[in-house]
């Protein structure tokens, strides 16, 4: 199985938000997410990216329990608000949302792509966590 590489998670003082970059199965574009003036967390996979290289349930559990860590570290490093841009199967997707804590993590917005739009990331959805009772779509 091929592993999944987290760049580094280092705390910038007074920083309460934070993006987590993660292409999963997919090719995205880290210059669409260039612009955004946040810290950054990127997660990766050895080269070549292919869309069927989440499938199995051994991968995607994998995946997501990087994924879940890296959001821990963030929120114990006292970041407040995650801001992930996510390209992966929608299996993956919902894996990753069944796992995310929202009594303990810090909140999390989740972008959606659309390639045709500049930004190509134009809205999200800040999931329910003990500060926010309800979904809110991000603008």
């Amino acid at each position: 199985m091929q592993s999944v590489q987290v760049s580094s998670i280092d705390p910038v003082g007074g920083v309460t938000r934070h993006l987590e970059h993660c292409p999963a199965g997919m090719q995205l574009a880290q210059r669409s997410t260039s612009t955004a003036a946040l810290p950054r967390v990127v997660l990766s996979t050895p080269p070549p990216i292919a869309a069927d290289q989440f499938w199995s349930l051994e991968k995607q559990s994998a995946y997501v329990a990087t994924i879940r860590d890296a959001i821990q570290q963030l929120t114990a490093a006292g970041i407040k608000r995650i801001h992930m841009v996510l390209a992966a199967p929608s299996s993956l997707s919902l894996r990753i949302g069944m796992a995310y804590d929202r009594r303990l993590s810090a909140e999390l917005v989740v972008y959606q792509y659309e390639r045709r739009l500049a930004p190509p990331y134009p809205w999200g959805i800040l999931l329910p966590s003990a500060s926010v009772p309800v979904p809110l779509v991000i603008r």
